[in-house]
């Protein structure tokens, strides 16, 4: 992957996900695609934005530090996170109904790089400690990180008392036809920066996350 255009005057360092985002409500629980119609959601990037517009939400774009602000203000009706991110922003009393997709509503891929130039100047010592806990070795711990904290959160908001409910087969069934023209108009978006097949590319990260998720 450091080989990509993409990645070109850049050292990349790790990868990382915060795990399943999901839909978090201050007043009622999202449980069918018409109960987004007109809702205004926080939302922190352009893959939480199209989903919602897509299915008829608001999106009102915002980093998680503001949405306490938000919520409490009556600008947004609730906001989008992992669940960690709901106890870790205090968010606990202003979002109390939280709708569970199995695999996330949206998820975000996050990289941890430096430098290229930067990178080559450090001392050659430097860079092998760095590399040493870098790579594979950083993007485990991040996760295994995040997927310690995302289930203790949801038990933590379980016995508070918030409603936590799975999406419905058809909630999912309209979330993943948005999905289809996303990823294939990243896919066209992929070869026009020089990745020769995204498809196989997608397919092969897939396939290692399942692999590794495994051990």
């Amino acid at each position: 992957m450091r080989d990509l255009p993409a990645f070109d005057g850049v050292e990349l360092l790790g990868i990382g996900m915060f795990g399943g985002g999901q839909l978090h409500h201050g007043r009622e629980t999202i449980t069918a695609p018409d109960q987004l119609a007109g809702q205004k959601f926080r939302m922190g990037g352009p893959i939480q934005e199209r989903l919602l517009t897509e299915l008829c939400a608001v999106p009102v774009a915002a980093p998680a530090s503001k949405a306490y602000e938000l919520l409490e203000s009556g600008v947004v009706d609730g906001s989008l996170h992992t669940f960690e991110s709901v106890v870790n922003f205090r968010l606990e009393d202003s979002l109390t109904q939280h709708t569970l997709f199995p695999e996330g509503f949206y998820d975000a891929t996050f990289l941890v790089a430096m430098n290229g130039a930067r990178w080559d100047g450090l001392l050659r010592a430097d860079r092998d400690a760095i590399a040493a806990i870098s790579g594979e070795e950083l993007s485990r711990v991040w996760g295994t990180a995040f997927d310690a904290q995302n289930p203790a959160a949801r038990d933590a908001l379980a016995e508070a008392g918030h409603e936590i409910v799975e999406a419905t087969l058809e909630l999912i069934a309209a979330v993943d036809e948005v999905r289809v023209g996303m990823v294939a108009d990243w896919a066209e978006a992929a070869r026009a920066a020089g990745v020769a097949d995204p498809e196989a590319l997608m397919e092969g990260c897939r396939a290692r996350y399942v692999d590794i998720s495994a051990q």
